[in-house]
């Protein structure tokens, strides 16, 4: 079966979608377009239920969103367990988590200034480095 949209849009849910919220799209999805009640394309339930299996799975889920950031490269299932343990191993490294811990205090007025500001960038200037660092080591 060809996908051409990603799981998310075909369950119509963000990317940050929990669990549950996966689950109710899930059953809304399936009432209306169940093989027994839908008389359209066929496949659509089955791409619904293969959307959903994978994304309710926690596993599969990270593999799948894996595979979407590195979208045209091919890597095999050996290469996602080592992208994951590293992903993993950054997500609990203290430095991370002083760094989530640092932005998470930023104001978000500031954030957003900053964003729009960042979306405003002309590329052909220049960035200038910060002569200040903290050194969180």
């Amino acid at each position: 079966m060809i996908i051409k949209d990603t799981y998310y849009k075909i369950l119509g849910i963000e990317e940050n979608a929990t669990k549950e919220e996966i689950k109710i799209k899930f059953r809304s999805l399936s009432l209306k377009y169940h093989p027994d009640k839908y008389s359209g394309d066929p496949d659509k339930y089955l791409e619904i239920k293969e959307a959903y299996e994978t994304l309710h799975n926690d596993e599969t889920r990270k593999v799948y969103n894996l595979k979407l950031f590195f979208k045209g490269l091919d890597f095999n299932d050996e290469d996602y367990e080592l992208l994951n343990k590293y992903y993993n191993n950054i997500i609990n490294s203290q430095e991370y988590k002083l760094m989530k811990l640092l932005y998470e205090s930023i104001p978000k007025r500031v954030k957003l200034d900053l964003w729009n500001r960042f979306k405003g960038y002309n590329k052909s200037k220049q960035i200038v480095k910060a002569q200040k660092s903290i050194d969180i080591t």
